[in-house]
């Protein structure tokens, strides 16, 4: 199974008038923010800071789903949630994010 939800990204593309080049773009932007927001993840974790870590995981569930990354975007999810009335994951669960983001990650470096 894909890390990516096909149809997804071609509605992109779509969007973006066929445009390959535009997409490529975008595609880097999210493997540059990503690693970020998953590294801001661990730091806000750390400190014990939900309202940090629920921005970080909320931005990573949204710019996934627009690249069709929905497992990623729901794992995101499962974490935002709990974190808006305080409540922090544990380890495991910021782990799975980066392995899906490495599945991710694969999928979408093929396309540039």
């Amino acid at each position: 199974m894909s890390a990516i939800d096909e149809a997804i990204l071609r509605g992109l593309l779509d969007d973006m008038g066929g445009d390959m080049e535009v997409i490529k773009e975008l595609i880097q932007s999210y493997l540059e923010e990503a690693p970020r927001l998953l590294a801001e993840d661990k730091t806000a974790l750390a400190a014990k800071d939900a309202p940090t870590l629920q921005r970080a995981v909320h931005t990573l569930k949204s710019t996934s789903a627009t690249f069709g990354a929905m497992e990623l975007s729901e794992a995101s999810k499962a974490i935002e949630a709990p974190a808006k009335t305080g409540v922090l994951p544990d380890d495991a669960a910021l782990a799975r994010l980066g392995t899906l983001y490495e599945a991710v990650r694969g999928e979408l470096v093929k396309r540039l």
